[in-house]
């Protein structure tokens, strides 16, 4: 089962690296992966020339403005408008949603794991465990990956599935 790892970028090289590099390393046993990186024209020194090298690794580099309908200008925009009407900007929502979307679509694999740039990664092969519930149960159709610190995963119970977004 083919697994898309996709993570948005904007301005944030320093996380960007932390996760892509740890999340590399987690996965070194298991090939057949795909890594995707939506950059939305990050201005922050460093990241084109990271891009590159991410993209010299296998990696998928996107630019965000090569899938807009409206400049990015216009986005931001209706963000500001409607965070100032009182607030949760919906217009960030409809900006990473957007993102999200124009991933999945350029993914090509089974299962989808959208990534936030800040996670690290640090237990190795761990891949196949997350693949196995998918294979394992057709009542399972997204799980999450926790990146917490044990000490909190040590107190959590999980003793039900939820079968469905209502």
């Amino acid at each position: 089962m083919k697994v898309t790892f996709a993570i948005i970028n904007y301005n944030r090289l320093y996380y960007l690296k932390s996760c892509a590099e740890s999340l590399m390393e987690s996965l070194s046993e298991h090939d057949d992966v795909e890594f995707i990186c939506l950059d939305d024209n990050s201005k922050e020194e460093g990241t084109e020339e990271y891009l590159k090298d991410l993209k010299n690794k296998g990696w998928k580099i996107l630019n965000h403005d090569d899938y807009r309908t409206s400049p990015k200008e216009d986005l931001e925009t209706l963000a500001v408008q409607r965070k100032d009407a009182g607030g949760v900007s919906p217009g960030l929502i409809d900006i990473t949603s957007d993102a999200l979307n124009i991933l999945l679509n350029e993914s090509t694999g089974d299962l989808f794991v959208p990534l936030h740039g800040d996670m690290q990664f640090v237990r190795k092969n761990w891949l196949s465990e997350y693949v196995s519930l998918f294979k394992e149960r057709d009542d399972v159709f997204c799980a999450m990956i926790d990146a917490q610190r044990k000490i909190r995963l040590e107190r959590s119970e999980y003793d039900k599935v939820k079968t469905s977004c209502a």
